[in-house]
């Protein structure tokens, strides 16, 4: 190998690194920018009551361009994904390199096949990260429906001031939905703690310095609720349930799509490129003109 030869490979390996490094960093930007967008769309309808996003039309617009960002990031990992190949950027960039390689190819990929095994894994990624945030959710929708079913069936009664009121709304396909969340001073303390909150599952009136009648969470006394009136149920862990189940399904049969579309891309690469021997074979001799063959003796 001479130093011309030397010094391109390591311009290549430099320029692979570089793309390699792009591909990942936009990939996880992509997945970032979902969480965000996921978090505050179900903020903005309402559908969770413990996030810091407000409930209404603003939130849901800064839903819907975080998704927009997330599209964005997601074009540029296939993008340089394409570039790492050195295929034309492009939906059909992987249809043209194989039809390139193989005139079989051609017809398989060329019409068929409009992305490129890397783009399928970064798709199944995504999608199997919309998955597993979906399990957080359900995890955290069914935490929340078991600790308001144990406050009702065990919490201690007790008597408390109001100090604080904070009325909430949402408006929806489902319709508008109300809760509220109650600052308040229990008249005795429930294992040390004298302050509480109290969850409400609709909007109240009361007004500062009211007594009220609550049940206290005996094993979390800042967390309370009027009797009779849970706050959170198992509505939205079904739902949440259903779209991880679709996500992870869908992105672990992408992911493994994606593998095996590589491994026929590389058969058809070798069988396409001429004068390579079978694995664990040897290159034929070359015979001079006029040499007689070894085997004619």
């Amino acid at each position: 190998m001479n130093g011309n030869d030397w010094m391109d490979r390591r311009l290549e390996g430099r320029r692979n690194g570089r793309f390699i490094g792009w591909i990942v960093i936009t990939a996880l930007a992509c997945l970032v920018a979902l969480g965000v967008a996921v978090n505050a769309l179900l903020a903005g309808i309402g559908a969770i009551h413990d996030s810091s996003e407000p409930v209404g039309a603003k939130t849901i617009v800064i839903a819907v361009v975080f998704f927009l960002i997330a599209a964005l990031f997601a074009a540029a990992a296939v993008h340089c994904e394409h570039r790492l190949r050195g295929a034309p950027p492009g939906r059909f960039s992987s249809g043209l390199s194989a039809s390139q390689a193989s005139p079989a190819g051609s017809r398989r990929f060329g019409r068929r096949r409009r992305n490129s095994p890397t783009s399928l894994l970064i798709a199944g990624i995504v999608i199997l990260g919309l998955g597993i945030g979906a399990i957080a959710l359900a995890i955290g929708a069914h935490a929340a429906a078991s600790k308001s079913s144990y406050t009702q069936s065990n919490g201690i009664q007790d008597s408390a001031t109001v100090d604080n009121v904070s009325n909430y709304s949402s408006s929806g396909r489902g319709g508008t939905t109300y809760w509220a969340s109650i600052a308040a001073t229990l008249g005795r303390p429930v294992d040390g703690q004298w302050t509480t909150v109290v969850n409400i599952p609709n909007n109240v009136n009361y007004h500062t310095g009211q007594a009220i009648s609550i049940l206290v969470d005996p094993a979390d006394p800042g967390y309370s609720e009027l009797p009779g009136q849970r706050y959170a149920t198992d509505s939205t862990t079904a739902g949440a349930a259903i779209g991880s189940l679709v996500g992870l399904v869908i992105g672990v049969a992408t992911i493994i799509n994606s593998f095996r579309m590589r491994a026929r891309l590389r058969a058809l690469r070798m069988e396409a490129t001429p004068g390579v021997p079978a694995e664990g074979g040897a290159h034929p001799a070359r015979l001079e003109p006029g040499e007689p063959d070894a085997a004619s003796g």
